[in-house]
Formats: structure tokens, C-alpha cells, sequence
């Protein structure tokens, strides 16, 4: 049975694989980008952002001189031609892969969420 360490790893890989794949099949090469597709790992338990591959709004108003299929913070730029022309697409890409993880990953997703947990939040009024 692999340890956590490995587990870790093998987790780690598979969302670099995924990563790789939007890079590969996603993107024109426009600029701006006004959408990404992003993972959240769930250890960040205060964030907004659903667990999992979700294409999202970047700066909607101005956009972010990345090119569309280029990385951006942690996830892959989007245009809005790519979002309106292939968004259902992308979004239905990262539901299948957000179901391969939890299916090959649970044990790994259930860590991650309780270290995040662990964490004191400071809040400042």
C-alpha cells in the first residue's frame, strides 16, 4: 500500500497532467484573457472558489494581456471567443476530470481539506 507521501505525489502529478492537457486543447493565442481555467484544492476552506477544475472570470472589465491557452496564476488563460465558443466544453472537461480525482484521490482530498483547517484565520476589524 503506498504511503501519504505517495499518494501526495501521485495526486500532484495527475494535476499537472491536467493542467498540461487544458494547455494543449484550450486556447488561440488571443490577448486579453477574461476567463482561466483554475483547481482549487480545497485547502483554502474560507474561499469562494468551488473544490476542483472550474473555468471562471478573470477581469472582466479589462481582461489580462495573457494569451488565451497561456498560464496565469495557477490555471490556463481563456478570450471570450474560446469561452463563448467552447466554455460548455470546458466546463464539461474539468467535471470529468474533477470525477476522476475524487474517485482515484479521496483519501489525498480529505488531507489536504483538514490541514487547511488547521489554520488559524486572522480577521481584522
Amino acid at each position: 500500500m503506498a504511503n501519504n507521501d505517495d499518494q501526495e505525489q501521485t495526486y500532484d502529478a495527475r494535476l499537472v497532467k491536467h493542467k498540461q492537457y487544458f494547455a494543449d486543447h484550450y486556447g488561440c493565442s488571443i490577448s486579453p484573457s477574461f476567463y482561466f481555467i483554475s483547481f482549487d484544492n480545497g485547502y483554502a476552506h474560507w474561499s469562494t472558489m468551488p473544490w476542483g477544475w472550474s473555468l471562471s472570470s478573470l477581469n472582466l472589465k479589462d481582461g489580462d494581456s495573457t494569451q488565451c491557452g497561456k498560464g496565469i496564476y495557477s490555471g490556463i488563460a481563456i478570450c471570450k471567443k474560446c469561452y463563448a465558443d467552447r466554455g460548455d466544453e470546458i466546463r464539461k472537461k474539468c467535471q470529468e476530470f474533477n470525477k476522476e480525482i475524487k474517485e482515484n484521490h479521496q483519501e489525498v482530498i480529505d488531507n489536504i481539506k483538514q490541514k487547511g483547517l488547521k489554520i488559524g484565520i486572522i480577521t481584522y476589524t
